[in-house]
């Protein structure tokens, strides 16, 4: 999602086509705020905002595992149908072995983008203080502190990672480890709470069933995925 991309970036089109398809033709408008770290909370939470989209939904079925931030999102938002999903990677320098299991990776500092979750890791028990979590302030930096030492290892979505890896021509230097690999799903989210919360969320997942039926949803995923590819070869 960026404001400055063709249609907002892929998320932001796949809501728009989403709500421009959806039952009822709802009226709806689309915001950028540059601030993820107030999404969640206060504006979905205090109902500012109806819905936000391009968020993880944790494993709520461990929450002794989950920390505070995964334990917030399921205790306070419904997550609709699936936006996109996205493989995440685990990436470290060549000189290291193939990492074949999450435990290989106790004790060592883990790169995830500001604001990115920690359920994936959570979900594997990569937590404080087994592993130190290091931010960066986007996922394709997490490879760039790989390179140069200040992260053992970078979780970070693989289109994201291979863009990075080709600008910095570090094919070479950065590997990815494929048995540790997790796919991602993103969602649109709103608070438990809001009054209109069942209404909203059948809207929303009426459009994504809509322009997935119609193939409208894999064309644009494939589209922006092509134009992202040429952008990073």
């Amino acid at each position: 999602m960026d404001e400055d991309q063709a249609q907002g970036g892929l998320l932001t089109e796949i809501i728009n086509l989403a709500l421009e398809n959806a039952d009822g033709n709802p009226e709806y408008q689309i915001d950028f705020i540059n601030d993820d770290g107030a999404h969640l909370n206060p504006l979905i939470v205090d109902h500012a905002y109806d819905i936000s989209i391009g968020w993880s939904q944790p494993n709520c079925d461990i929450m002794d595992k989950l920390e505070d931030e995964s334990q917030f999102r399921c205790n306070n938002l419904d997550f609709s149908a699936p936006l996109y999903e996205e493989v995440l990677g685990y990436y470290s320098l060549s000189s290291d072995p193939v990492f074949a299991d999450h435990a290989e990776l106790i004790g060592k500092s883990i790169c995830r983008a500001e604001a990115f979750t920690l359920a994936p890791l959570e979900e594997v028990e990569l937590v404080s203080p087994a592993v130190t979590i290091v931010r960066a302030p986007t996922a394709a930096d997490c490879i760039n502190y790989v390179v140069d030492g200040q992260a053992d290892v970078a979780l970070v979505a693989v289109d994201a990672a291979d863009g990075r890896i080709s600008e910095l021509n570090a094919q070479a230097t950065v590997q990815m480890h494929e048995a540790l690999t997790f796919v991602d799903v993103l969602h649109a989210v709103i608070a438990k709470t809001h009054p209109r919360n069942a209404e909203i969320m059948d809207t929303v997942n009426s459009g994504l069933e809509n322009i997935k039926a119609s193939g409208l949803w894999f064309a644009t995923v494939r589209r922006h995925m092509t134009e992202f590819r040429k952008a990073n070869l």
